[in-house]
C-alpha cells in the first residue's frame, strides 16, 4: 500500500478576550517562536505569523494525525500559561473562545 500525502495549509486567526491590546510589539517575537515550538511538537510546522495587540494570525501545515481542535487548545492554553508571568498587565491574560479557520 502507498503512503499517504497530505498538504492541510490553514490560515487560523484568534483574538485576546475581549480584544484586549495586550500583545505588544515587544512580546510579538518572543510569543511568536514560543507558539512555533508548540505547534512543532504537535508535528504542524508553523509557516508564519503575525499580528497586532489584540489578535494573532498563524500559517500552518496541519499534521494528517493532529485535529485542529487539538492544535488550538494546546497553543492557547500554553501561551497563555507563558505571557502570564510576563507582566502585571498579562496576569489575567486569556485567549478569546474559539478561532477563524
Amino acid at each position: 500500500m502507498g503512503a499517504t500525502l497530505t498538504k492541510n495549509l490553514l490560515h487560523i486567526t484568534f483574538s485576546t478576550r475581549l480584544r484586549a491590546p495586550l500583545i505588544t510589539p515587544d512580546l510579538q517575537p518572543d510569543l511568536y517562536a514560543y507558539i512555533g515550538g508548540i505547534c512543532r511538537n504537535l508535528k504542524t510546522p508553523l509557516l508564519a505569523m503575525g499580528g497586532i495587540e489584540d489578535h494573532v494570525h498563524m500559517l500552518v501545515d496541519l499534521h494528517k494525525t493532529v485535529a485542529l481542535a487539538d492544535l488550538l487548545l494546546n497553543v492557547k492554553r500554553e501561551s497563555s500559561k507563558w505571557l502570564k508571568p510576563r507582566g502585571k498587565s498579562l496576569r489575567k491574560f486569556a485567549w478569546q473562545k474559539g478561532y477563524f479557520s
